[in-house]
């Protein structure tokens, strides 16, 4: 493992739908700040122009939108760019409104029947006071305003995610209503949990057909099988194994193209652990390795890992071919 460590740092170098839909990407693209500069630029004076003579002042990040009826070729630049990598300071607006949560009314209230289930998970953030306060805020919140989901494990984790992306309180919880309620598969997060189990079949194809090497040798020592490791990655959105910098790659891309992305980053990762992975003769030592994948991801640059997983449309997972396998395997 760690030999295998040092040679990846030395070396690097209702179906839901997304709510915009947008050309593949190309590359990724040089001096990224400088183009996003430019990009939201040219988009908030194109808004601004549609305002009346009395309001032409660039709109406010707050309160407006930048992306609203972009052409063609503004759709494919919005593309290629959140591919590589949503700088820190446009994140905010970027998430928000390609998730729609800029116009989601937003419901916070206290008394709900998952304040037990809540209260369980947010034990460990308990060091952290003013982090389990805004935990709690945004999990009553949403399970308040969506009994039917209510809560389920794996939530903390996303809101903690959104949290440490530097985000409110107010916009988490708008996030993870677009999330919950109209990017993600709607049965994803309820139970008896049977969409993500089913999915974790599809994730297996997928690998059999990208990733061949892994399917025949897993096959090979023993039937081994993923899921008891992947299915964390999908309940919390890569939350589980990705150094935060990937993660948030990974979120730009979850927020514009939506659920694939997450399939698409997990076929990365294992791609990136395809020689560890077949050095392991055993379930046990499978598993033990996928342990350690945070640890192996933090030495993977992460334009590398970024452009692996996003920017080569012939391998790019789409709705279509993920809902085609769910017929066949389920």
């Amino acid at each position: 493992m760690l030999c295998r460590l040092a040679k990846t740092k030395a070396g690097a170098s209702h179906a839901p739908k997304p709510l915009l839909q947008l050309p593949a990407a190309a590359s990724v693209m040089p001096d990224m700040h400088g183009e996003w500069a430019r990009f939201v630029s040219q988009c908030m004076a194109t808004e601004a122009a549609r305002h009346t003579d009395d309001s032409m002042a660039v709109p406010d990040v707050e309160n407006n939108v930048w992306f609203a009826g972009l052409d063609e070729p503004r759709a494919a630049r919005l593309h290629a760019l959140v591919c590589s990598g949503v700088p820190a300071e446009y994140r905010r607006q970027v998430w928000m409104e390609c998730a729609g949560a800029l116009t989601l009314p937003v419901c916070e209230g206290y008394q709900c029947a998952a304040i037990e289930a809540i209260e369980l998970d947010l034990v460990r953030t308990e060091e952290n006071p003013p982090l389990s306060a805004c935990l709690r805020r945004v999990l009553y919140g949403y399970a308040l305003a969506n009994p039917v989901i209510g809560y389920c494990q794996g939530m903390d984790k996303i809101v903690y995610g959104l949290l440490r992306a530097g985000l409110s309180s107010s916009d988490s919880l708008a996030l993870l209503h677009s999330l919950l309620d109209r990017i993600l598969p709607s049965d994803l997060f309820t139970a008896p949990m049977s969409r993500v189990l089913d999915d974790q079949r599809v994730l297996e194809t997928l690998v059999s057909r990208r990733l061949p090497r892994i399917s025949r040798h897993l096959l090979n020592i023993g039937s081994v099988s993923l899921a008891p490791i992947t299915v964390s990655w999908f309940l919390t959105l890569m939350v589980d194994c990705l150094p935060e910098p990937h993660l948030m790659r990974v979120w730009d891309v979850v927020f514009l193209r939506g659920y694939p992305a997450i399939f698409d980053a997990s076929l990365a990762i294992l791609e990136l652990m395809q020689e560890e992975i077949l050095c392991c003769w055993s379930a046990t030592a499978v598993y033990e390795s996928m342990q350690n994948v945070r640890q192996y991801m933090d030495v993977v640059d992460v334009d590398e890992f970024g452009h692996l997983a996003f920017c080569n449309k012939g391998t790019r997972v789409c709705m279509s071919e993920i809902d085609a396998i769910r017929l066949k395997t389920g």
